[in-house]
């Protein structure tokens, strides 16, 4: 056209090629095949329900229904290769991942325990009774604290526990392979009492322990000596057991159990109950002081019923462990105040 400019059109070379479509639309990423698939699957169906739409045949009709069923029902292995990606991972991830480490962790330390002691960790030994017995416990405690009834409150782990040792001592079988040895057995007991009230001293209120030490005093003492007394005339008048005997049977009948009242009153001090009138920690000292008075009166029962000497040393000799734990349990205190120092 006049008064119009235009421009000549490039020629193409006869060996030029038009570069690829990808090239010119340059996405950030590829879409994925599942994606793609759906959506060719959703365009499908339009297109056939369309085409069944417009004719006006009843075979045809039913030929396109057929197809759209068919189209439907359609799997896709790239979609079912991600779901087994998902719950399978490779390398493995999360709840799968940490069985794997654990079970791993627990053969490695069997066998580095097995090439030092060898019997110990086999069935029968001390080791391996220890091990079936702290993980029956466990998994005792987890299936009790699982039951929920609606009238009455949860039940405590601990009773799984109880429940555990009980089945492991009466089973015959299991007996037999899970044995622990009595040495071992006693120690570990005097390891966990100590644990127990150590934990009960680290938990107490210093302000309100003195504010109520007379009533903690009252509360240790009077029902220790009022049960033990009350089973030791019962025992011998009913039972006609001697009445050191009997005295015995009241100092253990009469023992508060710690391992039940101090992590009760830990929970409620923890949570807030009682803590401005100072009840967990007036009950935890009086369970504490119960449990050496009741330890002390069952040890000078036991040594005055086998007295090979002096009947008063075997008397006093609870009191003089009672002191002598006193002042060793005051100088460790003060060395753990200023050992590790603050610089440490």
């Amino acid at each position: 056209m006049d008064g119009v400019q235009t421009k000549p059109i490039p020629q193409m070379d006869a060996n030029h090629t038009e570069p690829p479509f990808g090239q010119w639309c340059r996405c950030p990423q590829r879409v994925p095949s599942s994606l793609l698939v759906t959506y060719d699957q959703d365009r499908c169906r339009e297109q056939i329900a369309i085409t069944a739409t417009r004719s006006e045949s009843p075979p045809a009709a039913e030929e396109t229904a057929s197809l759209v069923r068919d189209a439907g029902t359609n799997t896709d292995p790239v979609g079912c290769c991600a779901r087994i990606r998902e719950v399978c991972p490779c390398p493995p991830r999360g709840l799968l991942a940490s069985l794997v480490t654990k079970v791993t962790m627990a053969a490695v330390l069997f066998g580095v325990v097995w090439s030092i002691t060898e019997k110990e960790c086999l069935p029968g030994g001390s080791l391996f009774g220890l091990v079936v017995l702290f993980l029956s416990a466990m998994v005792g405690g987890k299936l009790v604290a699982l039951i929920r009834l609606p009238t009455l409150p949860p039940f405590p782990p601990l009773l799984g526990m109880l429940l555990a040792g009980v089945l492991l001592r009466n089973v015959p079988v299991v007996t037999d392979a899970v044995f622990v040895e009595p040495r071992w057995s006693a120690a570990l007991r005097n390891v966990a009492l100590a644990v127990i009230l150590t934990r009960a001293g680290l938990g107490l209120d210093a302000s309100a322990l003195k504010k109520l030490k007379a009533v903690c005093v009252r509360v240790a003492v009077g029902p220790c000596t009022v049960e033990a007394s009350t089973v030791a005339v019962a025992s011998h008048f009913l039972m006609g057991l001697p009445w050191i005997w009997g005295f015995i049977l009241g100092f253990v009948l009469g023992a508060v159990s710690p391992a039940v009242v101090v992590p009760s009153m830990l929970h409620l001090q923890k949570e807030g109950y009682g803590v401005e009138q100072g009840v967990p920690t007036l009950l935890m000292a009086a369970g504490s002081f119960d449990d050496i008075l009741a330890i002390t009166g069952f040890t000078t029962c036991v040594g005055v019923a086998f007295a090979t000497g002096s009947t008063w040393y075997n008397v006093l000799r609870g009191v003089l462990e009672v002191a002598g734990g006193i002042a060793l349990g005051v100088i460790l205190g003060f060395f753990i105040r200023f050992f590790p120092s603050k610089d440490q």
